[in-house]
């Protein structure tokens, strides 16, 4: 391999992570209720007298976030030269695999929205080298070894969820309910580039 750098800046990084046993991450929100101004309760019955309210502009939210990683790292560098050497394993012991949970639960909510995001990653590499536009040689060379013995698992349930009298709901910014659940074992993103002036 014939190489010719002459970087006037250079980054070296040598990574190694290791990771034995269980990560679990678990966010729970239940039974929240919000009355509107002319809310009335007789007994189990609920009814509004009052105007419906703008869900655009009055409209609350919860947002609900769990999340589980075993190995992360991230190098970001505005060198010329980007030199990686990264080795993650993540396993659960010997000859046997472990877990990588995310759970977020909401559940029973009235007049709110809901955010629910569950993540769960056994290996996680990011690179990012943004160079100045004055550089004329940029250069990565990154050996990346991710290796994963883990159940990964990641859950997002939302249920039970009401609203009542909002107008406007059409033209609300954000949806009433948004549920994302993302399982990664290995994950690995390179990027290069020039910053703009």
């Amino acid at each position: 391999i014939a190489l010719n750098l002459d970087p006037t800046s250079m980054t070296t990084v040598e990574v190694d992570q290791s990771q034995i046993g269980d990560v679990t991450a678990v966010s729970v929100v239940k039974d929240i209720t919000v009355n509107q101004p002319g809310t009335h309760t007789f007994w189990c019955f609920t009814w509004n007298s009052g105007p419906a309210l703008d869900a655009v502009s009055q409209l609350g939210s919860i947002v609900s976030a769990a999340t589980a990683v075993a190995n992360n790292a991230s190098i970001t560098t505005q060198t010329d030269g980007l030199l990686v050497d990264a080795n993650q394993v993540a396993s659960g012991g010997w000859f046997t695999s472990g877990d990588v949970t995310a759970k977020s639960i909401v559940k029973d909510i009235t007049n709110l929205t809901v955010d629910s995001s569950a993540t769960a990653v056994a290996n996680n590499l990011n690179i990012s080298s943004q160079v100045p536009g004055n550089l004329s040689n940029v250069a990565v060379v990154a050996n990346v070894d991710q290796d994963s013995f883990m159940n990964v698992t990641a859950k997002s349930i939302v249920k039970d969820v009401s609203l009542s009298n909002y107008a406007n709901l059409g033209g609300s910014f954000r949806p009433v309910v948004k549920s994302t659940a993302t399982a990664v074992g290995n994950n690995l993103s390179v990027s290069v580039g020039v910053l703009k002036p």
